[in-house]
């Protein structure tokens, strides 16, 4: 199961935007399916989110450093969006 939602829904929604404009072209739109589905995420890619996506840990992988393009704020509330996701299709399918 996915970690528990512990934003509000002022970041969620900044995140969903965030997401829609930096990473739905490789991960897909609303988080479903593209290079890597990011609502399967293991707890530890979610303990690592801002060192891949700021820090650039994976980008031997493809997965480039958005630290030129996002704070540390915005990744974060990505995450969040994410996790958001995640529990809304877990939900549904249980």
């Amino acid at each position: 199961p996915p970690p528990p939602l512990t934003a509000d829904a002022d970041t969620v929604a900044l995140g969903e935007r965030l997401y829609g404009a930096n990473c739905a072209i490789c991960h897909g739109n609303a988080a479903r399916g593209g290079v890597k589905d990011l609502r399967h995420m293991a707890p530890d890619t979610h303990a690592a989110f801002a060192d891949i996506v700021l820090g650039g840990t994976r980008a031997a992988n493809g997965m480039a450093s958005f630290a030129d393009v996002l704070s540390a704020a915005e990744a974060d509330a990505i995450h969040h969006y994410l996790i958001a996701r995640a529990n809304q299709d877990w939900a549904a399918n249980q």
